[in-house]
């Protein structure tokens, strides 16, 4: 699949709906990378944050099902006191701005992860799900930016939309990719169009991609080769005025 970290053409805004999945939005750890917190993608980073929380021990105090030690336990406290900071770090460094606003003046973990939930689960449930149904049926390739970015795009709100009552079919998304690439891959539709899922027409459409680079870098370079040996380009670069050739041994001057 596709890699996420790319530069997207455009910082596109969290709070219209349009998340972008580069640079700043981007949630990067040890374990691994995912876009930030937004109005639309509560579901998908509450799923990639437990795993992270769970990987550093911090879940169960974060959801409220472990105390802190009593004050004469003083290693098990520090402990508990160090996985707590760790849990309001992740947490909150895992939020847009839009996001961090629901978490000013907390310090509690487990208050933050109650309240994003309480404010941003309803907020990406209908609403969200169709705006970014809408989103993706507008997007479309950016010219001179490579596919790889628009399909990065595409599968985002994929994710978005996955196990909800609008989820984007494989069909449907091979569909849109397909009709919405540009000119230069209409020759090879029905190959696109022909592949049975997501993960094989990426793998196909970067074979399609690739091919039509190396065609135009030869078509660059049957120009450049023409040009070079032309009748005029061989007068003009190749003879002195005095009707010499001008080469490269010791009679080229």
């Amino acid at each position: 699949m596709l890699k996420q970290d790319v530069s997207t053409p455009s910082a596109i805004n969290a709070e219209s709906g349009i998340c972008s999945i580069q640079g700043q939005t981007m949630y990067r750890s040890k374990y691994g990378e995912f876009p930030k917190l937004n109005h639309l993608n509560y579901s998908q980073w509450r799923k990639h944050m437990e795993v992270i929380l769970r990987a550093e021990d911090a879940f169960e105090l974060t959801i409220g099902n472990e105390n802190a030690p009593p004050d004469n336990q003083r290693v098990q406290l520090t402990e508990y006191r160090r996985r707590k900071g760790k849990a309001i770090a992740l947490i909150l460094g895992s939020c847009t701005t839009s996001a961090q606003q629901y978490l000013q003046g907390l310090t509690d973990p487990e208050e933050m992860w109650t309240l994003l939930g309480e404010k941003l689960k309803t907020v990406a449930s209908r609403a969200g799900h169709m705006s970014a149904l809408r989103q993706f049926s507008r997007a479309r390739p950016v010219p001179g930016k490579p596919i790889a970015e628009y399909i990065s795009i595409l599968l985002y709100f994929r994710d978005i939309l996955s196990g909800t009552e609008e989820p984007i079919t494989e069909s449907a998304f091979i569909s849109h990719v397909v009709m919405t690439l540009p000119a230069s891959f209409h020759t090879f539709s029905d190959i696109l169009l022909g592949q049975h899922t997501v993960d094989e027409l990426i793998v196909k459409i970067k074979e399609t991609e690739d091919t039509l680079n190396t065609r135009q870098a030869d078509y660059r370079t049957t120009d450049m080769s023409g040009t070079l040996t032309s009748p005029k380009a061989l007068t003009a670069h190749a003879y002195t005025p005095r009707g010499h050739f001008r080469g490269r041994g010791r009679g080229g001057r």
